[in-house]
């Protein structure tokens, strides 16, 4: 809401001022409330893993988010994006082989083994695309092709967040009662089908439509976040909670920044797609004399003749005039349906690679059954 007054107002460079006071306020918190404790083992720091580990990370992030850069001619096969990758993995492959060998590695990598770990980090990275590539879209769709402003963009989606914060905390103590599995599903279901209602959008949605969908994903959303975390603690211990906290939350960050990279490239796609068939649909139509052309034609021939008292109007103009203006009016509308269509296919592949997320989920409660049952 903030971020779309700041880029109504000044520019949208003004959105990350927003994190400065945030940021100080958290700093000072943490000195006042924060107790500084250490450990009795002085552990040396894992410099050559901290440097791959960014060299790794950054060049995937910036082949991640510079793939569909208008400079960016090639895409993601350009020799900037292949550069890029090459980059990446000569650090993701310095990065493992430092922590594997190392005595004292930046991050243990060993916490993968745990399968409620592994399968919460993989359902987190899968909901994480999904979530971002729904903020890249909807404002989209809202602004572009609804004619909202940013301010007022932020104030449809304002409830997302407020019922996501309600429901966090209540999805937090109905995982002590129950096994957070079955919020974690709940959640990845309602936020699949939202995705899947929301890429039935049209030009003439209803801003109670937009809104509902919009509860909905909030409360899926809150469903997710705390049994997710929950089921991914589990079985730490103590000593490795942080290192386990920071794989998490990288995971989580690097699949916002594939569900940004995935959205925006299929809305590219299907844009030039739709375009495509729109456009041999525009010609048909015009060749054809459609009923929907020619009525729209009569339409603006009749309104030029009201001009036809100035000197100079003749029919022949008059006709030239209406029909540029009949292929332009039908060429705006045509436009903006086609993005819609192509938003409507970005919320169609969210919402599958969403459903995905649920596999895991099932494949951690059938493995723990056949474990104990093992037992037994």
């Amino acid at each position: 809401l903030i971020g779309g007054y700041l880029v109504d107002n000044w520019n949208w460079q003004s959105i990350f001022t927003v994190n400065v006071p945030v940021g100080l306020a958290g700093m000072l918190a943490t000195l006042i409330i924060q107790k500084e404790y250490k450990t009795e083992d002085n552990r040396s720091f894992d410099l050559s893993g901290f440097l791959s580990m960014a060299l790794f990370l950054t060049f995937l992030l910036i082949a991640l988010s510079e793939g569909n850069a208008d400079w960016n001619v090639g895409g993601w096969t350009s020799q900037f994006s292949i550069n890029c990758y090459t980059l990446s993995l000569i650090g993701l492959v310095i990065f493992l082989y430092t922590e594997f060998t190392v005595e004292n590695p930046l991050i243990q990598l060993r916490l993968l083994k745990s399968l409620s770990f592994n399968g919460a980090c993989l359902v987190s990275f899968i909901f994480s695309v999904g979530m971002y590539g729904s903020t890249l879209v909807g404002p989209m769709y809202m602004q572009s092709t609804l004619g909202y402003t940013a301010f007022q963009s932020g104030l449809i989606f304002l409830p997302l967040g407020i019922i996501q914060g309600i429901t966090s905390p209540l999805a937090g103590k109905l995982s002590d009662k129950i096994k957070p599995m079955i919020p974690a599903v709940l959640g990845m279901i309602l936020m699949a089908l939202s995705m899947y209602w929301n890429s039935w959008l049209s030009l003439d949605t209803e801003n109670l439509r937009i809104v509902s969908l919009s509860y909905i994903r909030g409360l899926a959303m809150g469903l997710i976040f705390t049994p997710l975390s929950t089921m991914a603690f589990s079985g730490i211990s103590r000593e490795k909670m942080a290192q386990a906290s920071g794989i998490y939350n990288v995971i989580r960050q690097v699949g916002g920044s594939f569900g940004f990279a995935i959205t925006g490239t299929v809305f590219i796609r299907r844009y030039i797609f739709h375009t495509a068939i729109v456009g041999q649909t525009v010609g048909l139509l015009a060749k054809r004399n459609a009923p929907v052309y020619q009525h729209l034609f009569n339409n603006l021939i009749f309104f030029t003749k009201l001009k036809s008292g100035r000197p100079g109007y003749s029919s022949a103009i008059r006709v030239y005039n209406a029909t540029l203006q009949a292929q332009s009016m039908i060429g705006s509308y045509l436009a903006k349906e086609v993005y819609v269509q192509a938003i409507n296919d970005c919320y169609l592949v969210i919402a599958l690679m969403t459903a995905l997320g649920v596999i895991p989920l099932i494949a951690i409660k059938i493995y723990q059954k056949l474990k104990e049952s093992r037992k037994s």
